[in-house]
């Protein structure tokens, strides 16, 4: 982007603010009214009100993005609730995954108590003969 000619500010902050000041201390005829972002990426200061096509095109824009935000909102809270819901899932296998490896455990244990059973019946039964 070339930059312009004109006098430029950063952030629309300080545009409007040199219009209050230009407005309040300058002896100009025509002074500025408003500011505006210029394809320089700059803000410029003018005298030239808007006209009503641009004025309505704003407020269409405006009202866009309104609801562009409300969209927005409505998505996030989906996306909020689908990743509450997919933690509970993962709680919920994760909760599975633990009482499995309890019931291995579990079962090792009664596999060991069975064999061991099964060697006493055997010591038993050679001592009973």
């Amino acid at each position: 982007m070339k930059p312009c000619k004109k006098v430029s500010y950063q952030t629309e902050y300080l545009a409007i603010n040199a219009i209050l000041k230009i407005r309040l201390y300058s002896s100009r005829q025509i002074k500025p009214i408003r500011a505006y972002l210029c394809e320089c990426g700059s803000w410029h200061l003018t005298s030239k009100r808007l006209t009503e096509e641009t004025q309505d095109t704003i407020k269409n824009l405006n009202k866009q993005l309104s609801e562009l935000k409300a969209q927005h909102g409505d998505l996030k809270r989906k996306y909020l609730l689908k990743i509450q819901n997919h933690s509970k899932e993962l709680n919920k296998q994760t909760e599975i995954i633990k009482k499995n490896e309890l019931i291995t455990k579990k079962d090792k244990t009664i596999k060991m108590l069975r064999e061991t059973i099964s060697k006493l019946i055997t010591k038993l039964n050679q001592l009973e003969k």
